[in-house]
């Protein structure tokens, strides 16, 4: 039968399909069409009861492929789907980008919890529920034993006005049941743009969410419960007392702020002027009314060197995660890094990632003691004995033969390395000698690590210098980081020569599938782990499908707390060999890794 045909042959009074597509979706007409709705849900029960009606035998699903039709003809290619995120939007799925943020709402959430957050309930039910801090299996939702006719109710996510967030991606677990008696009900997903998903009743998604992927304008997103009118004018019943006719078990919604934090320096003596010494400090005042500030750091020379935290009171419950606004100060020594000048830097980071410098300056450290010589230097006579080292003076022990404040570290490696993931230690080499080139032996060095999403994990370990002033030091594997070699000539002053290395590591993840053979309309199922520490909401991962000579992203998904992750992806009339890949992008907030790439996996469709 043609697509194109007027509906009107199935006797059903639907005159053409567009008005039927404005039923489900409402962004093509405007509003809801509930007429329309009334046609189709008369339609589906005689499909559903007896089959096709008067001889019409348009299957279910024409709504859908009359929707991938009209995207083929915009141009838009559909011969691969991700069955996941099988809802399309107006400009696509949300890519990867700087300024998205996840929160968790309910005990089926990925991260669960009995917070509810943002979730309201709209309509008239006869009695609500909104709260769902029972625990395993607690609800938010409607309860009643009947709806009127051609009403509406449910629950739904509404973005503050003024706000710059937008929703981009919602994973729900909800029950929708069926009616007992009465007029027939159907499951909606709605947004601001008009309705993104419609099933019959009952709708069962407790144990594997609903995922829509939505468009970028998005403001609200509602799910509902529809009762028909397709009953001579009856409501839709759900049997004696107060029943269930809409549950939501838990959601993850993944949102998008497009404001950047901002702030203030309030005082401090980093922030003010002249010589530096010791441990000095930067006060401030930070806000972001939109996803709430996550972080502030010090930079120095480009580099993070010390930073307050708000992790911990961030619920990412919340469309404001964090808290909305701060003030304090960070401490930082001053003898971490050779005297001189070095430029300073405040940065504000939200609950989203967005960045800000609310302060830039330069400081000039001063730490090291003055060189003096020993007033009056008399031989020495028998049982006596001056070191070179103790005749250049300086406070504390002598760190070393030859020790001096004025020497140089020269590395025997490369200044900037990159490597994958890995689990072996590094080995840095190097030399340590003074100012006129002879080297200083038997001392020891620090070795610090500073991590590159700010956090500090402060010496790791140490080498030591042999009579002609090497070294080797071995550094345990880690993350991208900042690793400083640092010598102090004597146990009581600052460190007199550091040398920097900056370890850039790609993040590592294994991919998996199964199975590698299959039909130009099978599915396969992709499993992953992101390897090394992932944050508690879990670090994201861009799936990737080598198509026209090009890879191509068709699906952003969140690991869990342990790095693990799991997608069904489902083919669409493709056929030959499609490379599959993983990609852990570079950016995400507490978890310092360069873009990572898994193993390339081949699969083969065939006829």
């Amino acid at each position: 039968m043609d697509e194109d045909a007027d509906l009107s042959v199935c006797g059903q009074g639907i005159v053409d399909d567009d008005l039927a597509l404005a039923a489900i979706a409402p962004a093509v007409r405007g509003t809801i069409q509930r007429p329309a709705i009334e046609r189709v849900a008369k339609l589906r029960r005689q499909l559903l009861e007896g089959g096709a009606a008067d001889g019409c035998a348009w299957p279910l699903d024409w709504l859908t492929r009359r929707v991938q039709r009209d995207r083929l003809l915009a141009g838009e290619r559909v011969g691969l789907r991700d069955i996941e995120n099988r809802h399309g939007t107006e400009d696509g799925s949300p890519g990867l980008h700087a300024g998205t943020y996840v929160i968790n709402n309910c005990p089926s959430a990925p991260t669960p919890n009995g917070d509810p957050g943002p979730w309201v309930i709209f309509g008239s039910p006869q009695s609500s529920k909104a709260s769902c801090g029972g625990g395993e299996g607690d609800y938010i939702g409607l309860r009643g034993a009947s709806m009127s006719p051609g009403s509406l109710d449910g629950v739904q996510v509404t973005v503050p006005a003024g706000s710059a967030i937008t929703i981009r991606e919602a994973r729900v677990w909800w029950h929708v049941p069926q009616q007992t008696s009465g007029a027939t009900t159907f499951a909606l997903a709605a947004t601001n743009g008009g309705i993104v998903g419609e099933s019959g009743t009952p709708l069962e998604r407790r144990g594997k969410p609903d995922v829509f992927a939505l468009a970028s304008s998005t403001t609200s997103f509602t799910l509902d419960d529809y009762c028909s009118n397709d009953d001579a004018g009856q409501g839709c019943g759900f049997g004696g007392g107060e029943n269930p006719n809409l549950q939501l078990f838990g959601s993850q919604l993944t949102l998008s702020d497009s404001r950047l934090p901002s702030g203030s320096v309030t005082g401090g003596g980093l922030a003010g002027t002249g010589a530096l010494s010791g441990t000095q400090s930067i006060a401030y005042s930070a806000e972001d009314a939109d996803s709430g500030i996550r972080l502030v750091a010090l930079l120095i020379d480009g580099h993070p060197a010390a930073q307050n935290d708000y992790l911990a009171q961030c619920a990412y419950a919340n469309f404001t995660a964090c808290p909305p606004s701060e003030s304090g100060s960070i401490a930082w020594n001053t003898a971490t890094v050779p005297d001189g000048q070095h430029s300073l830097e405040l940065i504000v980071q939200d609950a989203a990632q967005n960045t800000r410098t609310i302060y830039a300056g330069t400081i000039t450290t001063a730490n090291a003691p003055a060189e003096t010589s020993t007033p009056a230097m008399l031989a020495p006579g028998p049982g006596a004995a001056v070191t070179a080292a103790f005749a250049s003076g300086g406070p504390g022990a002598p760190n070393g033969t030859g020790a001096t404040q004025n020497a140089t570290i020269r590395l025997g490696v490369a200044s900037s390395i990159s490597r994958p993931f890995v689990h072996s230690a590094l080995k840095l080499t190097g030399q340590l000698l003074d100012s006129q080139g002879h080297p200083i032996g038997n001392a020891t060095l620090d070795v610090i690590q500073r991590a590159a999403d700010g956090a500090s994990a402060g010496t790791i370990s140490q080498a030591r210098t042999g009579p002609d002033g090497s070294f080797t030091a071995t550094v345990p594997a880690g993350p991208s980081r900042r690793i400083v070699i640092s010598y102090r000539a004597f146990t009581d002053a600052g460190y007199g020569a550091q040398a920097n290395i900056r370890e850039s590591v790609g993040a590592g993840v294994q991919l998996r599938i199964a199975p590698r053979r299959t039909t130009p309309n099978g599915t396969i199922i992709l499993t992953g782990k992101v390897q090394g520490s992932t944050p508690p909401e879990g670090a994201l991962v861009d799936l990737l499908v080598h198509y026209r000579r090009h890879w191509e992203p068709f699906r952003t998904t969140r690991t869990d707390r342990d790095g693990r992750f799991k997608v069904v992806y489902q083919f669409e009339g493709a056929l030959g060999r499609f490379p599959f890949r993983a990609e852990v992008p570079q950016g995400q907030a507490s978890f310092p890794y360069a873009n990572g790439y898994s193993n390339v996996i081949d699969v083969a469709t065939t006829g």
